[in-house]
Formats: C-alpha cells, structure tokens, sequence
C-alpha cells in the first residue's frame, strides 16, 4: 500500500522579511525516512515537473494583473519559458542539492526544529511544513 502525505514548503532566504515561497503545496508519496530522502524526492519531482514543462513546448502564456502581482513577491516576473530546451539529470540535480546542504548553503527545519544531518530520522505527517533556508555567501575581503 503506497502511503500519501500533503506536505507544505515554505522557502526563506536571511535578511528578507517575507518568505520567497509561502506553503506551497507538496505531494509525498511513498515512504520518506530522512532528510536525504526527502531531499531526493522533492529535487525529483522538481526535476521532473520542469523537464515536463521544457518538452510541452513554448506556447504564448499571458499574463494577468494577478500573475504579475504573484511572481513580483518572488523577485521574477516571466512567462515561466524554457528557451534552450534543455533536459535536466534528475540525479544530478539531487546530488547537488545533497552537496548544497552539506556546504552549508542552506537549512531545513520541519516545523520549528531543524533537521541538522542528512540521516537524520523524520517523522512526517499530513499539513507539516517544511520551511528552506538559503544562506548567502558574504562577498568581498577582509582587512
């Protein structure tokens, strides 16, 4: 028996106020017993939704007043084209985001507690949220 669970991702970045992504919705299906896991599951849907889209073509989207309004909050307005038709490697795409996460680049927390190692066990259930942190570098010298 396949289990389903409704999970909600939320992404942050440091030193913004307003979440980058709020609850956005998540399909876990299966069984998911660490942040390695989960991670590999999320990049692969991730991966395969845009490859998805990538090979329905480019049709002319319009946007409404609503859509602008929408992908404003998120620092990027377009019509969500893949111009250069590009595949990408699902486990490629895991095994960075999997480097990505061991870098330090950034956090995980599964309510209000964060999931420090990859092995870590979890315990989902159905509404937890999920909230991503990505940290940035600090660029320049030092004195």
């Amino acid at each position: 028996m396949t289990t389903s669970l409704q999970l909600f991702v939320r992404v942050k970045q440091v030193g913004k106020r307003k979440p980058i992504v709020e609850n956005q919705p998540l399909e876990m299906t299966g069984t998911v017993r660490s942040l390695r896991e989960l991670l590999t599951e999320i990049v692969r849907q991730r991966v395969e939704a845009f490859n998805e889209r990538t090979e329905a073509g480019n049709w002319t989207k319009y946007l409404t007043d609503f859509d602008i309004e929408a992908t404003a909050e998120s620092g990027k307005v377009g019509f969500d084209a893949k111009y250069n038709g590009k595949v990408q490697n699902a486990e490629k795409a895991i095994d960075t985001a999997l480097v990505a996460f061991g870098d330090g680049l950034f956090r995980v927390f599964l309510g209000g507690n964060e999931i420090e190692s990859l092995d870590t066990p979890l315990t989902l259930k159905n509404g937890d949220v999920l909230t991503f942190i990505r940290l940035t570098m600090l660029a320049g010298r030092t004195f």
